[in-house]
């Protein structure tokens, strides 16, 4: 899913920008709202996607999640990095 792919990428790059650079928090500079459409999946898909070094891998399978519905408990019992 290229688009939630590039959307992480942007709010990464201004959360570093910002965050680390000028010390706020994420919630100063980004809405909750903003976040919550950022990521469709749990933090915690996103957690174990971050160990897939392939970037194509890693769209296949947060795409995959998100159309079928995966959870990571799921992922953790097939071996899904989801």
């Amino acid at each position: 899913m290229g688009n939630s792919a590039d959307t992480v990428c942007g709010i990464a790059q201004q959360l570093t920008t910002t965050v680390v650079r000028k010390k706020q928090t994420v919630s100063a500079v980004l809405g909750w709202s903003e976040l919550a459409n950022a990521f469709s999946l749990p933090w915690s898909a996103y957690v174990r996607l971050s160990s897939v070094k392939d970037k194509h891998a890693r769209q296949f399978y947060e795409t995959e999640a998100l159309r079928g519905g995966w959870s990571v408990r799921l992922c953790q019992k097939t071996k899904r990095p989801c």
